[in-house]
């Protein structure tokens, strides 16, 4: 049905909020004009502040539900746990999956630092509670929390997938292009995940240990990370996404 509705529109003018949602657009729907604006994000009105209590705290931001694969993070986050005592997952939203994921978490030992924080509706109130962000989902659109993230100087762990994060923590590479494995960006890093994830898994899968590797590496080069500097966040600024759209309607 979708398809049909693109077939119907595919000679006028489509905007994507990414570009590679674009890209694969223009090659399956074979669209004739087309382009990309980037969403908004907000600059932060409160910096980010690290707590002094010796506690490394994760952040998971995003509505729980089976795309996002918090069971995922959950699992992977349980076995990174087990040498590292001293953190945390906080898992801020909510949604459909949020009770199973509650009763999920209690077949692991980490059951006990891992907490629910529920919608909040201020990202100040939200970032200002992690050290980083953590996301293992297997579709996004451009997703806001990576740049909420970065713009409060707080490194990012994310999946390689459609569409957005690459374009976001490694802007000048190709957005089709997927890592094999893990690949370091400006203020983060991107990693594989499996692509037939067995949901709500009673421990870790094969295919999975190597998504605890890629978290121990995030988890020793943080401050590195944090150090080396952070993606130019212009192209999200209100005024040039407010130029861009004027520009597209004037033409």
């Amino acid at each position: 049905v979708i398809r049909s509705i693109f077939w119907i529109i595919r000679n006028d003018l489509i905007v994507f909020a990414s570009k590679e949602a674009e890209l694969k657009a223009k090659v399956f729907l074979k669209l004739k004009k087309s382009s990309s604006i980037y969403n908004v994000v907000a600059p932060s009105k409160r910096s980010h502040s690290e707590s002094g209590d010796g506690v490394f705290r994760f952040g998971s931001v995003s509505r729980l539900h089976s795309g996002k694969n918090i069971d995922l993070l959950i699992r992977v986050f349980n076995s990174f746990w087990v040498d590292n005592k001293d953190t945390r997952l906080l898992i801020f939203g909510d949604g459909p999956e949020r009770n199973r994921l509650e009763e999920y978490v209690r077949l692991f030992p980490c059951a006990d630092v891992v907490s629910f924080e529920g919608y909040v509706d201020n990202p100040d109130e939200i970032y200002i509670k992690m050290d980083a962000l953590v996301g293992l989902s297997s579709m996004e659109g451009l997703p806001l929390v990576i740049l909420e993230a970065l713009v409060r100087n707080i490194p990012v762990l994310h999946s390689d997938c459609s569409c957005g994060p690459r374009e976001i923590l490694v802007p000048t590479s190709d957005p089709c292009c997927k890592t094999n494995s893990y690949e370091v960006g400006l203020g983060g890093i991107l990693v594989r995940i499996p692509e037939n994830i067995v949901s709500y898994a009673t421990c870790l899968q094969d295919s999975e240990a190597a998504l605890v590797d890629t978290f121990c590496l995030f988890y020793q080069e943080f401050g590195k990370l944090k150090k080396m500097g952070f993606v130019d966040l212009k192209n999200f600024d209100q005024g040039v996404i407010r130029g861009k759209w004027m520009d597209l309607l004037l033409s």
